[in-house]
């Protein structure tokens, strides 16, 4: 292959990763704020309710990725598949942002999740097919979801600093990319299915690498730890912009007062851009995954990915100050090279290659499905029990009123607890019986 067709590949590889990644990055961090805030929107969502919402994607991600897997592993196009999906996914999106109240809104978001949950599987399973060496080319190519997530959340807060920004910006964002990708798609490199005559239905024949112990032992801890994955993504928005501890302080009688519901006091429009700071940490240690592989082995490297989600927690529950829980949210950025992206290139090495993309499916349904949907439950349920109204809304200097104080402290307690146990396991049950091409490249 030509070094013109070569970069021709990596950039197109480059701008489907990128696309992917934006269009959660547009509207999956500021969510939940969206939806119970009293501002934009206007629909002061419970807690169970954001649980549920947020529930629609692991769900998706448990049935949607195994029909289009065994598809692209037998009978279509994977670029096509893309295309398709993203298109309709979009459309769902844009009408999420014409809803005015909680439960169509939910709805139109549930059809998008049904449509994209497949969508990142077939990513990963169309990058790998048209990579030389997976250990070194597949983290520069990865890399461009991170900048993409974080590019949305910023074109959004910016967007939002400049403009009287209209209601459902974030949905309208989130559309516009998908619908970008899915018009992309038609430029992407082919990818056709193998046609194998035996185990016409893929996913059924990805499941028996469970066979593998060390297979076996990454899909049960990675699912018990993903469940903690949903405290962050649903809850960690709510705990920035809280109030901080002197204003509630200033604010609150002795009575009602809680050091425990004390946040940092980022404003709504400045959050998507701050949360990006975990965004940031995420490409930094992307860009050194290669070298942490090479040097640590595989398995250290996904335990390092696991001690890193209750380590996070550990911080805001402990030291809720700006600096360290800002720390915290830089730290969050080796939960996904570490453990996540590792996890799927490991899966590559153990898959064979007609069933590509039914394993990485498998990996992400049993991590982002089975395993996020009881954590979104899990945190959904834990901020209702967390949660004390207040007798009459409290205006708080330097915020918005508030009607509610949620224990953030309590809250992060339970994801840490667990967290902490499924890194302390997993190098005991973890143990590939020789090393694998990743670590010893």
């Amino acid at each position: 292959m030509s070094k013109m067709n070569a970069m021709s590949r990596f950039l197109r590889l480059f701008l489907l990763m990128f696309l992917e990644y934006a269009i959660c990055g547009a509207w999956a961090p500021t969510a939940a704020v969206y939806f119970q805030s009293g501002g934009q929107g206007a629909m002061n969502a419970t807690g169970l309710q954001i649980g549920a919402l947020f529930l629609l994607m692991p769900l998706a991600t448990i049935f949607m990725p195994p029909i289009f897997g065994s598809l692209a592993d037998r009978f279509v196009r994977t670029d096509r598949l893309l295309g398709l999906l993203h298109v309709l996914s979009g459309l769902a999106l844009f009408a999420a942002a014409k809803q005015t109240s909680f439960y169509p809104a939910m709805t139109c978001l549930g059809l998008h999740a049904l449509l994209y949950a497949p969508t990142i599987a077939l990513t990963n399973s169309l990058v790998f097919a048209h990579l030389d060496d997976h250990h070194r080319q597949f983290t520069p190519i990865r890399v461009a979801g991170t900048i993409g997530w974080m590019s949305a959340g910023l074109g959004l807060s910016l967007w939002r600093l400049k403009f009287n920004a209209p209601v459902g910006d974030l949905f309208l964002l989130g559309a516009a990319l998908s619908i970008l990708l899915g018009s992309f798609s038609l430029l992407l490199p082919a990818t056709p299915p193998t046609h194998a005559s035996s185990n016409r239905f893929a996913f059924g024949k990805a499941v028996k690498l469970l066979k593998n112990p060390s297979f076996m032992a990454l899909i049960v801890v990675g699912t018990v730890a993903s469940a903690m994955f949903d405290y962050y993504y649903l809850f960690a928005g709510g705990f920035l912009s809280a109030p901080r501890l002197e204003a509630l302080k200033a604010a609150l009688p002795e009575s009602y007062f809680n050091p425990g519901a004390a946040g940092l006091g980022i404003p709504l429009g400045k959050l998507s851009a701050m949360m990006t700071i975990a965004q940031f940490g995420e490409l930094l240690v992307m860009l050194c995954l290669p070298w942490l592989i090479k040097r640590l082995g595989i398995k250290w490297v996904l335990a390092l990915g696991l001690v890193a989600w209750p380590m996070r927690y550990a911080l805001f529950v402990f030291f809720p100050s700006s600096s360290v829980a800002l720390l915290g949210l830089f730290i969050h950025g080796l939960c996904i090279p570490c453990f996540l992206i590792a996890g799927f290139m490991y899966t590559e090495q153990v898959a064979p290659t007609d069933i590509r993309a039914s394993a990485q499916s498998l990996f992400l349904v049993s991590t982002q499905g089975i395993g996020r949907a009881a954590g979104s439950l899990m945190a959904g349920y834990s901020q209702v029990q967390n949660t004390t109204m207040l007798p009459s809304r409290v205006s708080v200097a330097g915020s918005t009123d508030i009607n509610k104080l949620v224990d953030w402290q309590s809250m992060f307690i339970i994801p840490l607890g667990v967290g902490l146990a499924c890194a302390l396991v997993f190098p005991f049950v973890f143990r590939p019986a020789k090393p694998t091409k990743l670590a010893s490249e």
